[in-house]
């Protein structure tokens, strides 16, 4: 169903248990808690959790006892100048090998070791229910044992985990101050185990809570050990456990001052006779309301930097003990969700390459790359640093490429698309490209050719997908002005004017090509035609006709008139009879690509087919452009290709450049990147592909991204441009889209697919703005499941060729 990784594999996963919103625990390839994530930003400090992990006491009948901690051992890089560090006691036995596989909402690790008369596996699960944004959003990580007695003798063993309070340095930054913290019992509903919070003002951006609890009735409860002096707690602790697999029972609150840390424990204790098995759940909910955003977020407005506002959970929780009881509350149904889901992507009959890209990129939903406000805002950095947000503001020329989220949580989509278009567009129709945080009258200043028309192409699909024309009128205004800010340009009155004296309108004369200054996701301007702006140009006019049509507007026609106009034009004007090419504005040499074979140069395209506009461009050509984009910017082999930018692939690896200049008149000084290999471009070019009959072509290049994120050399779960987690990445759940031939139509409640592999026996996951569920066919038999929510057709096309069924 998925790729399993082992061994050296292990070495690079780390993975993101969390909620939409939420931050996560982060959990390393060998099972080991590897940082909390919770505190409203990424924080890879490289300093684990102090003494945070779960063990195990064991005895089998006639045996000697034996403990180890309950993760694979360290993989042999032991560079640090003071040794491996301490903090989750790396000195201690550890399990020889273990064996990884799974992606959101579940991940599982099976530890193996000859020495233990025990078969043990952990699942990680945070829900996952597609369309529920509240259920996919809760701060909890679910960790489950089972545990498998296989031999013929009986054996008791201890499941222990002990875990320092969080919340007293904040993960160990020590620039930060100790809080005062308490660890108390706790037990609600079932479950038992310990409350941690520290004792400061709630209103303090390090306030915070966490619940460490399990539903097992046969446990041991330490509430805090501390040290005196040295590692007399981790003495005390080990020698406990690693003797009796046991600990001293403490009930009552420990609070703890200063600088000393102070560890819980809990202790699991169970008898397995000859085949038999048990599961023991812990859960670990989190509650870190207050989130002071970061200063690139105010991007150089003074007044905005340190700005504190709250996460959204914080208003449907007081505390962890809250979350706790509300994800008892809904547990199952939260897990039988869940697990619809995965059956149905695990069924679906793609290639295990797409499946893996897929759904191993969810991971960036529940990554601390998205972030939800009080008012539910949603807001997006590009990628992901070590310890801070890469890129922030719901970038448009990024989040263009992605189709996860607007598959998957369209609700949150569509409040991106009303923050661009209510708070960040201007009533020329001038739009920042990004969002400054909080909206309170702040403004990146900056306009960007390619994300400006890609958004309106986003809206178009926002539109179709939840079938909601009442949203749609409610916006159409201000993406009517975006659309006519082609022809007309800044308003020489308005507020921006300042910000745009080197723009101008794109296309005043409306004749469907976009001239001057184009800004784009390659951080530079191209000047003159060229199809990556043009393509999303001639999208964006076809999407405002057909979206105009359906309002009543009389706009429409004009739209479509320039659209026609602009296709014939850019044909005219870029075909070489393989690819389009770029006609350089004089006066604006460098930095562009003239001659050279783009890989993005159909990302108009490429949108048209997510959203459901169809062909924008000629289909043969659209065809023969993607030939020779594959034919010259695939790279099957990179131990000889020369890039001096930032490098992505190398060795003996594959993958696809941004450009080529197959014709030999290369650029002496490229424009940025262009050397370099990008997932979410290659997604994009795959998934174009296929939609236009290059399937072997498409599967290739998906094939390769992933066989660069193989564990060993890169994490499977965060595909990086701009740091991890990159947002363009997520433009792979549009070869699954690509693949089944699906279409969606919801203001005319049509749905069609038309697969492109496995015709005789095809199955899929399928989503739409009310529902989601499974399609089918096996010969000549087609069946259409409804697992979640309604579905309302008119029209359903299933079959090759889209033939009708009935």
């Amino acid at each position: 169903v998925m790729p399993e990784y082992t061994g050296a594999s292990l070495r690079n996963i780390f993975y993101p248990l969390g909620g939409i919103g939420t931050g996560n625990i982060l959990i390393g390839g060998r099972g080991n808690i590897l940082e909390f994530e919770i505190y409203n930003k990424t924080d890879r400090d490289e300093l684990p959790p102090y003494m945070t992990f779960f063990a195990i006491w064991y005895h089998r009948e006639g045996e000697d006892p034996g403990a180890m901690v309950l993760e694979r051992q360290h993989f042999n890089n032991f560079t640090n100048g003071f040794g491996v560090p301490r903090q989750q006691l790396s000195g201690l036995p550890r399990f020889e090998e273990a064996i990884w596989s799974g992606a959101p909402p579940a991940v599982g690790i099976h530890l193996q070791d000859q020495r233990i008369p025990l078969d043990i596996r952990l699942e990680c699960f945070n829900p996952l229910v597609p369309l529920d944004v509240d259920a996919s959003s809760m701060p909890v990580g679910e960790f489950s044992w089972m545990i498998t007695n296989p031999g013929v003798k009986s054996v008791t063993f201890s499941l222990v985990f002990n875990i320092a309070n969080p919340f007293k340095n904040l993960n160990h930054r020590n620039a930060k101050p100790w809080h005062p913290v308490r660890n108390s019992v706790v037990s609600m509903d079932g479950a038992t185990g310990i409350f941690m919070e520290n004792l400061i003002d709630p209103g303090d951006p390090d306030y915070g809570s966490m619940v460490v609890a399990t539903e097992d009735g046969d446990i041991i409860l330490n509430t805090g050990l501390m040290a005196e002096r040295w590692w007399d707690d981790a003495h005390i602790l080990w020698g406990e456990i690693g003797t009796n697999g046991s600990v001293t029972p403490q009930t009552g609150p420990i609070t703890a001052e200063g600088r000393r840390e102070v560890v819980s424990t809990m202790v699991v204790r169970k008898t397995l006779g000859p085949g038999q098995s048990v599961t023991i759940p812990f859960y670990i909910t989190w509650y870190v309301p207050n989130r002071v955003l970061e200063n690139s977020q105010a991007f150089g407005d003074a007044k905005l930097m340190g700005y504190q506002t709250m996460n959204f959970y914080a208003n449907q929780y007081g505390n962890a003990r809250d979350v706790l009881a509300g994800y008892l509350a809904h547990r199952d149904s939260l897990k039988l969700l869940s697990e619809q889901f995965c059956e149905r992507m695990a069924a679906t009959t793609v290639p295990l390459p797409v499946r893996d890209a897929v759904l191993s990129n969810l991971a960036s939903l529940k990554s601390n790359l998205l972030s939800r406000m009080e008012n539910g805002d949603v807001h997006g950095y590009e990628g992901m640093g070590p310890d801070f947000g890469c890129c922030p503001g719901n970038c448009t020329h990024v989040w263009n490429y992605a189709q996860t989220m607007a598959s998957l949580f369209p609700s949150l989509e569509q409040n991106v698309r009303e923050t661009a278009y209510l708070t960040q567009t201007f009533q020329s129709g001038y739009q920042c490209f990004r969002t400054t945080f909080p909206i309170v009258g702040s403004y990146f200043r900056n306009i960007a050719a390619d994300g400006h028309m890609g958004n309106i192409m986003r809206l178009y699909r926002e539109w179709k997908f939840s079938g909601d024309s009442l949203w749609l009128a409610g916006l159409w205004p201000s993406v009517k002005s975006c659309m006519e800010y082609a022809w007309n340009g800044p308003r020489k009155d308005s507020r921006e004017a300042e910000w745009t004296r080197s723009y101008r309108a794109w296309d005043p004369e409306r004749r469907g090509v976009l001239y001057g200054r184009q800004h784009n996701t390659y951080d530079i301007d191209f000047y003159g035609p060229n199809m990556l702006t043009g393509g999303l140009y001639l999208g964006a006019l076809k999407a405002c006709s057909e979206m105009a049509a359906y309002l009543g507007d009389p706009a429409s026609g004009e739209y479509l008139k320039v659209y026609e106009s602009g296709k014939a034009a850019y044909d005219s004007l870029l075909w070489n009879g393989s690819w389009y090419v770029q006609k350089v504005e004089e006066g604006h040499e460098k930095y562009q690509y003239r001659n050279g074979c783009l890989s993005d140069q159909l990302l108009g395209q490429y949108l048209a087919f997510n959203s459901g506009l169809g062909y924008i461009l000629e289909p043969a050509r659209v065809k023969t452009t993607l030939q020779a984009i594959y034919r010259n910017n695939f790279i099957p082999d990179f131990s000889q290709f020369h890039n001096v930018q930032r490098v992505y692939a190398l060795n003996h690896e594959a993958g696809m450049v941004l450009c080529t200049w197959p014709v030999g008149d290369r650029e002496q000084i490229p424009f940025p990147y262009a050397d370099e290999t990008w997932t979410g471009v290659e997604y994009q070019a795959a998934a174009s592909m296929i939609w236009s009959g290059l399937v072997d072509e498409g599967l290739e290049i998906v094939e390769a991204v992933r066989n660069r994120y193989a564990g060993y050399n890169r994490n499977p779960y965060a595909e990086i441009e701009s740091g991890f987690y990159y947002a363009r990445a997520l433009s792979s759940w549009s070869v699954l889209l690509a693949l089944s031939g699906y279409a969606y139509d919801g203001s005319r409640h049509y749905m069609g697919f038309d697969p492109a592999v496995s015709q005789d026996r095809f199955s899929t996951f399928w989503s739409c703005g009310t529902g989601w569920g499974n399609y089918r066919q096996n010969g000549p038999e087609r069946v259409l499941e409804l697992d979640y929510g309604t579905l309302e057709l008119k029209e359903l096309k299933a079959g090759r060729d889209g033939d009708p069924e009935p």
